[in-house]
């Protein structure tokens, strides 16, 4: 959804004679060998990986004793006949 917002954004050209005002004459361009992903922001990313891991290892190992009266295996608990 956002892909055709940036291609027309990183495709309009920079025109330096253009400027209208104060804060267009303080821009800076941003260079192309910037980090796009800044230490903040793995931080953030690497908190909720670390997050997700441990809750799904909690529901893989614990989810059974958690959630259901009986514990069950599904490779060796036989069907239910009803």
């Amino acid at each position: 959804m956002d892909a055709l917002g940036a291609i027309a954004l990183c495709t309009e050209p920079y025109i330096k004679n253009k400027v209208k005002s104060e804060a267009e004459l303080n821009f800076k361009r941003i260079s192309r060998k910037n980090r796009i992903i800044e230490d903040h922001i793995w931080r953030t990313i690497l908190g909720q990986v670390v997050y997700q891991f441990l809750v799904m290892i909690v529901l893989m190992y614990f989810g059974g004793l958690i959630f259901f009266e009986k514990p069950f295996h599904l490779i060796y608990t036989p069907i239910r006949d009803e």
